[in-house]
């Protein structure tokens, strides 16, 4: 009884201490609030690599296998090894390698960690949601150094955050373009000598994943103030001929 029960101490103590922390590879981006669950999967997009280190009492060195399905969990009864699907397992990582032309969904993997001496199994369950890549609408922008402009937004294919990176050749670019940050809309405050074609670039973040990501490109088009160059003194009377 004894026994059974060390044993079944040490079972829980996997199953709590294999803790994730969860990092997307080339964006060093720690999925914080995902749980990696249905209700709270772990987003990832199509050419991203997921990679977690799980832990261990101190006294144990598990040896790790993963099986992977696109269609559900995988249980105690799948096989498990050290690649499956997009699942790998290196020394005691696990990488989550994303191909682009992964189908968007879903994805399940299961964690399993083997001890002897005594003989122990755990097992780990990852949900992931492998989303679109966002997309971005941009265009041209005409506005005046007078400060009139025509309205502009630009938009994405989901709900996004939107900030200015870059603006070009236009001098104190900041102080004159700004854009708002849920809708997208533009607005110029153009001055005497900012007349010319400007390049805008704006970063457009998915509200629910900031590793989605893309840039959006804005040509600004800012003509000179509408006014007269010239005095009815230019005028003539044309001849009728008579």
């Amino acid at each position: 009884m004894n026994t059974n029960k060390k044993i079944m101490g040490l079972l829980v103590a996997l199953a709590v201490l294999a803790v994730p922390c969860f990092c997307l590879m080339g964006s060093s981006y720690e999925s914080e609030a995902a749980a990696g669950t249905e209700v709270d999967p772990i987003l990832v997009l199509p050419g991203q690599t997921w990679r977690y280190t799980p832990t261990f009492p101190a006294d144990l060195s598990p040896t790790l296998t993963v099986s992977a399905n696109a269609a559900s969990q995988p249980g105690e009864g799948a096989t498990y090894a050290t690649t499956s699907g997009y699942a790998k397992v290196t020394g005691g990582t696990i990488d989550v390698v994303v191909p682009a032309e992964a189908t968007i969904g879903n994805y399940y993997v299961t964690i399993k960690a083997s001890t002897t001496q005594p003989t122990q199994v755990t097992y780990q369950n990852v949900v992931f949601q492998i989303q679109a890549k966002i997309t971005g609408t941009g265009g041209t922008a005409y506005a005046s150094e007078s400060g009139a402009q025509d309205a502009f937004s630009v938009s994405a294919s989901k709900s996004a955050t939107y900030t200015i990176t870059d603006y070009g050749t236009l001098t104190n670019g900041a102080t004159k373009v700004t854009i708002n940050s849920s809708t997208g809309a533009l607005t110029v405050n153009a001055v005497s000598g900012d007349a010319g074609t400007h390049t805008i670039k704006v970063k457009a973040t998915a509200t629910d994943n900031p590793t989605n990501i893309v840039t959006i490109n804005v040509t600004l088009v800012i003509k000179s103030a509408a006014s007269f160059t010239s005095t009815p003194s230019a005028g003539f009377i044309v001849s009728t001929g008579d």
